[in-house]
């Protein structure tokens, strides 16, 4: 026997005579087993970071997202960048009216909406046009767009009264999306389509937001901790313009980019 031959056979238990191959079934079930709670905690970890759904309920956010869509979003943490649509837990709204809202028109529950001011932003907005006017001293833009598709406020009593709702481009900075807006100022409006507005849309509270007032202009000032959520239907849509500012720590998830 050769040298070589003997260091082989010493380190190859089965190549000496006699001596059995052992199972590999156990090994095998070790594998499996191993290889199922790796699975699963893989599972879980992406569980937690993903919420299973968001599905949007309702038309506060036409035109970008309609009824009945699904949507998988991730779980937030720390404050969302700006303009992003945030799942979020409506009791984070710790207003004395978003409180009455909550007790008189049922508002409660999981909602999505757009963030429109993070902590340390100032926002103006138009009481009358119902449009922002500037976002951190620099003037918000808004381009229409009438080959896109819009809809009617109608009196379900009155059909010959309505308000109209326009598509626009709302660009803040290098930001850009679309929201549906009032076609025509309040200041414009007959008695009968204001109060058509009035019974739609909640009005707005300067009072939920802790704004200052100067005619129809609001300003706001986001402070630590929460953020300013609106609806991409400006026209339809309950967001912090009724029920104030929302704690970040209600937030629950952000939807994948547009």
């Amino acid at each position: 026997m050769s040298f070589d031959n003997k260091i082989i056979n010493d380190h190859n238990p089965l190549a000496v005579a006699g001596v059995k191959k052992k199972s590999t079934l156990p090994k095998l079930i070790w594998v499996v087993i191993l290889t199922a709670l790796i699975a699963a905690l893989c599972f879980s970890t992406i569980s937690y970071y993903k919420h299973p759904v968001a599905v949007i309920t309702g038309v506060s956010m036409l035109p970008n997202y309609s009824q009945d869509e699904v949507h998988v979003t991730t779980r937030v943490f720390s404050t969302p960048e700006r303009f992003r649509v945030v799942l979020f837990d409506s009791s984070g709204f710790d207003s004395a009216e978003a409180q009455e809202l909550r007790d008189t028109k049922n508002v409660k529950g999981e909602f999505a909406k757009r963030v429109m001011g993070i902590p340390g932003d100032t926002i103006t907005y138009s009481l009358d046009s119902g449009l922002l006017l500037t976002f951190n001293d620099e003037p918000v833009v808004y381009k229409a767009d009438p080959s896109k598709r819009t809809f009617d406020l109608v009196d379900s009593e009155n059909p010959s009264i309505s308000v109209g709702a326009t598509y626009l481009n709302e660009t803040i900075g290098s930001q850009s999306h679309s929201i549906y807006s009032l076609s025509s100022s309040k200041s414009k409006m007959t008695n009968e389509q204001l109060t058509l507005v009035e019974d739609s849309i909640i009005p707005f509270s300067a009072g939920a937001l802790s704004a200052s007032v100067s005619g129809d202009k609001v300003t706001i000032e986001v402070p630590d901790g929460y953020v300013l959520l609106m609806s991409d239907n400006r026209v339809d849509g309950l967001d912090s313009r009724q029920m104030g500012l929302l704690k970040i720590s209600s937030l629950i998830s952000v939807f994948e980019k547009e």
